[in-house]
């Protein structure tokens, strides 16, 4: 069996976790995962294998997400056999020696406890610990995490020196901070273990649904993930290749050109080389042809092998670019590394490099204490806050969303000159993890996890308010809203986060509230100043969480017809939309048709056009079609001037209402009427034994529907839905 297949099935093989009944109708959760992978991944659930008897505990490495043991025993006693736990009891935080994982079918993780000690040493016999793990309930509250030996020997090496030892606690802090979703044996970081797995929104997820991530291999990752990234065979002969001619070329020997760089002496161009990324480096070469000896220079590509440098997972380089006796031929060791050309080990190690070194910054990241930041339970909490939270879980281990460790207050200082905020990354996703109140005399008041190395200070001297890109994680951006209600450029990225102005329209704020757990904020508040705030009734427009964008003031959300009405105090559920109509109603006389998927549920609106740049298909809802979806149509005379007039739902109310989520009802179905008076209802219509009632969206008088918002439960499908509209042009 091939590799690529093995693991393939691997992952199938994964697929039933052992958990409690936890859902709608008495359900276990096995029943619920394998109700969403029969119309998420229908092949896939074919190949599952289950035991009544017990569920294999197999878990992926929290650093490189590749299974901790292949279940083919032609790969036993291999790299990935081999692993420690990183693990926290009363007594402090700890890594074991070295353990062997043989048999998934054993339901504890033991290991030497001597971190000098491993699984074959006859010493290590009587001294095993057993310890919970991942997703394992916490036991005698001692709880850890497994990765491999050869992962954690590349934190070791990228770890800088001069920070001594690789602190625990503030390693076991961070994967505490980690979910672990239901479908999968890997802890999830937000990110897709360096192209190891599809990502959330190939498996047809929004970015706030982690819950349900499963296990999905990247097909042409599986030639080098099950290759040992620490000892990789085939590199010394890499690094014994020797320069056998002098391959430099001379600047005089270059055709003169006349521009500021050729005034300049050689030593002074090479350290401009030797301190620009490589891309950038050769680019000069079009810039100026005194740069053209580049291609040659071995002083420069030795450099790109040195820490920080684009090959600095070569690791077995380090230190040998000065050597007298070591005339490594480094433009064809650069060559060879590079991606195309390298071995699989290669190719895995720096796959995990490119985790790891994110990963060291935020371990490095230092508490806030300083005298001028004061606890939430000391004076404070007799303030009015309005917030914004990720998706926050008490339980542990959780599934999704963020975990509350830690929540500071600080008073916004008078003379406010400068806000610094702190940045954390993971992978490829930034997250915001502190903040520093700068006053004009210097001094700071410091919230959450403040970097050494990777700040944005803005000048700020008035603080009006936030924008936030919140996602079930944490805070990933935010734009501040200053004086004149200008507002700032994003810190941090808001990539895929919903946004929400929930934090506008105050005059003056007095304190902020900034919530962490072990890398990031996951809470942000404020508290303006006595009658500070301008006055708006709370509208869904500013306070709900909106994805992709926030709808801009120009469309009208008919708020009173919306299924679920406002509910600031409600769990993190986030609001996606759609503008079928287009800019200004542009689309409305391309439209062709409207399609419901429904699956055991109502899952989304389609709305397609005819032929023509820029209408492509549009979509409320996402999902990825399976065998046992169905799709209705609605055909529509767009360009004969038909558009869709009015909107009735259906709502089912559950006569046992165990979800906070479905307070409101459960949306089953949509009726579309056009001003032709032609009507179409399409959606989940049998319903759970509830009762029924009808409503109508009602729209602003003088506009047309050219849209419509909604949120989703994953096995229930859109659970509430609202209309948008707006004033076109006769």
């Amino acid at each position: 069996m091939g590799a690529s297949s093995a693991l393939k099935d691997y992952w199938a093989f994964l697929a039933r976790p052992a958990c409690a009944k936890t859902n709608f109708h008495s359900t276990t959760e096995s029943d619920f995962r394998n109700h969403r992978l029969t119309h998420y991944f229908p092949n896939r659930l074919k190949k599952v294998t289950t035991s009544p008897v017990m569920s294999p505990q197999v878990f992926s490495c929290i650093i490189c997400g590749v299974p901790i043991h292949d279940y083919d025993a032609s790969t036993s006693g291999s790299w990935s056999d081999q692993f420690r736990v990183i693990y926290r009891n009363p007594s402090g935080c700890f890594i074991s020696g070295v353990g062997c994982r043989e048999d998934n079918r054993e339901t504890t993780w033991d290991a030497p406890s001597d971190p000098d000690l491993r699984w074959d040493d006859e010493r290590s016999h009587g001294s095993l610990i057993d310890v919970q793990v991942m997703k394992q309930p916490v036991d005698d509250d001692q709880h850890g995490f497994v990765l491999h030996e050869a992962c954690w020997k590349l934190l070791e090496t990228a770890f800088p020196s001069i920070l001594a030892e690789i602190p625990l606690k503030r390693l076991i802090d961070i994967f505490e901070s980690l979910p672990f979703p239901v479908s999968s044996k890997s802890a999830y970081w937000g990110h897709d273990y360096g192209k190891l797995i599809m990502d959330i929104e190939e498996q047809g997820l929004y970015p706030w649904e982690e819950f349900y991530l499963a296990d999905t291999y990247q097909p042409e990752a599986g030639d080098y993930v099950n290759a040992n990234p620490y000892d990789v065979p085939d590199l010394p002969a890499s690094l014994s290749m020797r320069t056998e001619y002098p391959p430099e070329l001379s600047v005089s020997s270059q055709p003169e050109n006349k521009n500021l760089f050729s005034k300049l002496p050689v030593e002074l161009l090479e350290n401009i080389a030797l301190n620009l990324p490589t891309e950038s480096a050769l680019s000069l070469r079009l810039v100026s042809k005194v740069f053209f000896p580049l291609l040659y220079n071995q002083a420069f590509w030795a450099s790109r092998f040195e820490a920080n440098g684009d090959r600095d997972f070569v690791f077995e380089t380090w230190g040998r670019r000065n050597s007298a006796d070591d005339m490594i031929d480094w433009l064809s060791l650069y060559r060879l590394t590079s991606f195309t050309h390298c071995s699989p080990g290669l190719k895995n190690r720096r796959r995990i490099w490119s985790l790891v070194q994110p990963l060291i910054e935020t371990i490095d990241l230092s508490p806030a204490e300083t005298l001028d930041t004061v606890s939430e339970d000391h004076d404070h909490t007799s303030l009015e806050w309005t917030k914004v939270d990720g998706a926050l879980t008490t339980r542990y281990p959780f599934k999704n969303g963020c975990r509350l460790f830690d929540t500071r207050v600080g008073r916004v200082c008078k003379d406010l000159s400068k806000i610094a905020f702190s940045l954390s990354t993971v992978g490829t996703i930034c997250y915001i993890s502190g903040i520093r109140l700068i006053s004009r005399s210097g001094s700071n008041v410091c919230l959450g996890l403040i970097s050494k190395t990777n700040e944005i200070i803005l000048e700020v001297t008035t603080l009006r308010g936030f924008i936030l890109a919140m996602g079930s994680m944490g805070l990933h951006a935010l734009q501040v809203i200053q004086e004149d209600s200008r507002v700032s450029k994003w810190v941090g990225f808001p990539g895929n986060a919903p946004l929400t102005e929930r934090l506008i329209g105050f005059r003056c704020i007095d304190f902020l509230q900034v919530g962490c757990d072990g890398f990031k904020i996951v809470s942000f508040g404020i508290s303006p100043s006595a009658q500070t705030t301008e006055g708006e009734a709370p509208s869904l427009h500013k306070t709900a969480l909106w994805y992709p964008t926030i709808p801009p003031p120009i469309l009208s959300l008919n708020e009173p017809s919306y299924t679920a009405g406002i509910n600031l105090s409600a769990e993190y559920n986030p609001l996606f939309w759609t503008h079928f109509g287009g800019p200004g109603g542009c689309k409305l006389k391309h439209l062709t048709s409207v399609s419901f998927d429904v699956a055991q549920g109502f899952f989304g609106l389609k709305f397609h056009y005819g032929a023509g740049p820029g209408h492509e298909t549009c979509k409320l809802g996402r999902y990825v079609h399976s065998d046992s979806s169905e799709e209705e149509h609605f055909l529509i005379d767009g360009p004969g001037g038909e558009v869709i007039e009015s909107v009735e739902v259906i709502l089912e109310h559950l006569q046992v209402n165990i979800f906070d989520f479905l307070r409101d009802g459960k949306l089953n179905a949509v009726k579309l009427t056009t001003n032709r008076n032609r009507s179409f209802q399409g959606g989940f219509l049998w319903g759970h034994g509830g009762t029924t009632v009808t409503l109508p969206l009602t729209i602003t008088p003088g506009t047309t529907l050219t849209g419509f918002y909604a949120s989703k439960h994953i096995q229930f499908g859109l659970i509430s839905i609202g209309a948008i509209s707006e004033v076109l042009d006769k």
